[in-house]
């Protein structure tokens, strides 16, 4: 009976938890939501969801979109924890979706680089071969962007009271965490649930507009750089604040760049 609004970091199960309300008998609107605007996907295919959404982009405001979304249905978006959107989606049940920052951002670069969105083909960091020297090179051209626009102003919906908080790591854990955890959105939505192991087997196995063949490894992509880089747009803070701590000990010249932050 409720309206629902998912707003997620990127690369942290939007589209999973997209199937798994769909599971629990909510319909999607197929909108994703921006501030401005938003993206229509009820009618798109995923090839054309993947590669070309700037096609199925809607020019509403935010307060025109939300009327759209009825009792029992729901949309998705990267909507910052604000004054605005708060007063746009109140009487809305909120589910947050948040993951380790590190792994979004690798995430974020390997779903453009197979889908090519955006034209990324054409900026630098997108013909580099090496993984970690492809991901400094990202982060230095898209990187900052992604953290001040998309990822900081999302960490208030950790502690906003009335939202419903889900960790990647713990939705993707179809065998452990992941069967409570849809249990425990069941009754924050005031649905009945029969099977909650059912529903995430299936939600997993759908084939989403983001899923990737295989979850992110840290230490393939990551870097004694890189963190340099994330050190320097204040990213240690936002995973903080989120309760991730990070064992970098397997990533290739940590040891000797933390050596060198102590001194």
């Amino acid at each position: 009976r409720h309206r629902v609004l998912v707003t997620s970091f990127p690369k942290s199960g939007t589209y999973l938890i997209v199937e798994t309300l769909k599971q629990l008998g909510y319909y999607w609107t197929g909108m994703h939501l921006f501030d401005v605007g938003y993206t229509d996907y009820s009618n798109a295919t995923l090839d054309e969801a993947r590669s070309d959404p700037t096609r199925l982009r809607r020019d509403d405001d935010l307060s025109v979109s939300v009327k759209r979304i009825g009792p029992g249905s729901f949309a998705v978006g990267h909507l910052g924890c604000k004054e605005s959107v708060l007063n746009q989606t109140e009487g809305f049940k909120r589910l947050f979706l948040h993951r380790e920052l590190r792994t979004c951002l690798i995430s974020w670069m390997r779903f453009y680089s197979n889908t090519k969105r955006l034209a990324v083909e054409d900026e630098s960091w997108f013909s580099v071969t090496e993984p970690r020297e492809q991901l400094v090179a990202f982060l230095k051209t898209r990187g900052e962007f992604l953290v001040e626009n998309r990822f900081r102003p999302m960490v208030g919906w950790k502690y906003y009271p009335g939202t419903f908080v889900v960790k990647f790591d713990d939705l993707v854990d179809s065998a452990g965490r992941a069967p409570q955890v849809i249990e425990k959105m069941a009754r924050f939505l005031d649905v009945p649930l029969a099977n909650s192991s059912e529903v995430i087997q299936k939600s997993l196995s759908a084939d989403t507009i983001t899923r990737s063949p295989a979850l992110t490894r840290l230490e393939e992509f990551w870097s004694s750089e890189a963190e340099t880089w994330f050190v320097n747009q204040n990213g240690p803070d936002i995973n903080r604040r989120l309760g991730y701590q990070v064992d970098l000990s397997k990533i290739p010249g940590i040891e000797s760049l933390k050596r060198r932050q102590a001194s």
